[in-house]
């Protein structure tokens, strides 16, 4: 081994070969072990050797080189999986010996807050005689313009996007992705390596309609780039049968992109879209009523797309089962058969009295929460009708039903005792 570098091994998994076949064992030998006491059988071992550089091209000394190989003893009997870890030294220089193959290969620069994650070549191979492993971090700054549905710069929003190339088919989250606020249609945002890139640009939620879009650009260098979030217009009015056009009304498209427009006192919206198949999502301001999902509508054009509802009231009283006095602070919700969220909610008042807001033809699940405790628990499994009582008796915390018209009817509740 050469002078100055040293190979650390840790976490090791045996395998033993027997005669008949490959018998699998493993374990972890904590001891480290220098490479001097690590004989490699079939194939033998040989140098890796390279130089480390920070983004500016300069040697990056502190850089930790590591990598997993399969080490087999002198006898070919036993092998272990052993992860290899190496330090640059001064001039960015490290060296480590390691069995002949194809294995990963990752470099961690000490600037943990510039790169955050492992970077390199991914896996190397080893042949036999020296080999060479050089690698060099990448930093590029991309400089973006944002402008809205009109032309003009984008005043605020958010640029997300992972500062690592996307590889392949992996599957894409946001976790780990960083962002760049824009301000006055500019941002500016630092990727490292080349490759394919993902920005997601996110206007402020009350920019009245201007589309949300995601964005798969190739980056190699420092570069510009121009986002318009723009699209066809859409357009239409939010009411209900009985009292006319709703305000107040969040619209929410989502597909290729996405947009949210809030209705004004007339019930309009107006929103911009890229050709696309789209749902809609209608989230009223008041807890009490119900939100709506809508089926896929496709975007090809300019859109007239109007939303009539028709929602019934679902009122009553929440009762103490044992006394038949009013509850207050109980939690009254409804969600969607097969859904858990609540998609409309309310607390009852005064003398138990609840009122909900749900649209004609659901099918939805009510159910109960009391805030002075987990009390609708064990006592049954439906919420049943009292024969001409006109009352829901409490043996559990659910009632399914189909929306059909205006109901009313009281529920019986039984808070835990003292």
């Amino acid at each position: 081994m050469p002078r100055g570098f040293m190979t650390r091994f840790i976490g090791e998994r045996t395998h033993v070969m027997s005669t008949l076949g490959l018998m699998v064992a493993i374990s972890l030998l904590t001891p480290a072990a220098s490479i001097s006491q690590v004989r490699s059988c079939i194939p033998d071992s040989s140098q890796v050797q390279g130089v480390i550089r920070d983004a500016d091209g300069a040697p990056l000394p502190g850089a930790r080189v590591h990598l997993t190989a399969f080490f087999w003893d002198s006898n070919c009997r036993v092998g272990a999986w052993r992860y290899c870890e190496t330090t640059t030294d001064s001039m960015g220089a490290y060296g480590m010996f390691v069995p002949l193959g194809t294995w990963g290969f990752f470099v961690k620069n000490p600037n943990h807050t510039l790169f955050p994650r492992n970077e390199g070549p991914g896996e190397i191979g080893v042949r036999a005689g020296e080999n060479r492993a050089d690698f060099q971090f990448e930093a590029h700054t991309i400089q973006g313009q944002v402008s809205g549905p009109s032309g003009a710069p984008l005043d605020e929003g958010l640029v997300e996007y992972d500062p690592y190339p996307h590889l392949g088919d992996t599957y894409l989250d946001n976790s780990g992705w960083s962002s760049a606020r824009i301000e006055n249609g500019v941002f500016a945002a630092l990727v490292h390596g080349h490759g394919v890139f993902h920005f997601t640009v996110k206007p402020r939620p009350d920019a009245g309609g201007t589309p949300s879009i995601w964005r798969s650009i190739p980056v190699a260098a420092d570069t510009s780039i121009e986002l318009r979030l723009t699209g066809h217009e859409v357009r239409g009015v939010v009411s209900t049968r009985e009292k006319g056009p709703m305000s107040g009304v969040m619209v929410i498209a989502f597909g290729p992109a996405s947009a949210r427009s809030l209705t004004d006192s007339d019930g309009r919206y107006r929103m911009w879209l890229p050709p696309g198949e789209y749902r809609w999502f209608l989230e009223p301001a008041l807890p009490h009523i119900q939100r709506l999902s809508f089926p896929m509508d496709s975007v090809l054009g300019p859109l007239t797309r109007d939303f009539d509802l028709a929602y019934v009231a679902w009122s009553g009283v929440i009762k103490d089962g044992r006394t038949r006095k009013g509850l207050d602070s109980v939690d009254v919700y409804v969600s969607e058969r097969g859904s858990t969220p609540a998609c409309a909610w309310t607390t009852s008042g005064p003398g138990g009295r609840f009122r909900l807001l749900v649209q004609a033809g659901s099918s939805l699940v009510l159910r109960l929460r009391d805030r002075r405790g987990d009390s609708l628990r064990g006592r049954g499994d439906r919420l049943s009708r009292v024969p001409g009582a006109g009352e829901v008796e409490k043996p559990s915390w659910t009632l399914p039903a189909k929306v059909v018209r205006d109901s009313t009817f009281d529920l019986l509740h039984y808070p835990p005792e003292d």
